[in-house]
C-alpha cells in the first residue's frame, strides 16, 4: 500500500509482518522506498540471534502498473532482489 504526496511516498509492506516505507518518486515515474532498520530473528547452526535488516524497493510506473525489485538488506550480506508489481 502506497500513498503519494507530491514527490514523497509513504506506505506499508507486509512480509510476515508490516514494515513502514518512505521514499520518493521522480518526474519520470521511477521510485525508491526504504523501510526502517530493525532487528529480525535468525537461527544458524542451532543458535538463535538477532540481526539488523531493512527493505529497499526500486521501481517505476508504466502503463498503470508499478513494478520493480525489492530486497531485504541484512547487515553485511549481499541482498537478493525479488520482482514485485502492483496496480491501483
Amino acid at each position: 500500500v502506497l500513498t503519494q504526496k507530491g514527490g514523497d511516498l509513504t506506505g506499508e509492506l507486509t512480509v510476515r509482518d508490516s514494515w513502514k516505507l518512505t521514499g520518493r518518486v521522480d518526474d519520470s515515474g521511477r521510485l525508491q522506498l526504504t523501510s526502517e532498520r530493525r532487528g529480525i530473528p535468525f537461527i544458524t547452526n542451532g543458535k538463535q540471534g538477532t540481526t539488523q535488516a531493512r527493505w529497499v524497493l526500486h521501481g517505476a510506473l508504466a502503463g498503470g502498473t508499478l513494478s520493480g525489485t525489492a530486497a531485504l538488506e541484512i547487515e553485511d550480506r549481499e541482498p537478493t532482489p525479488r520482482k514485485w508489481s502492483g496496480q491501483r
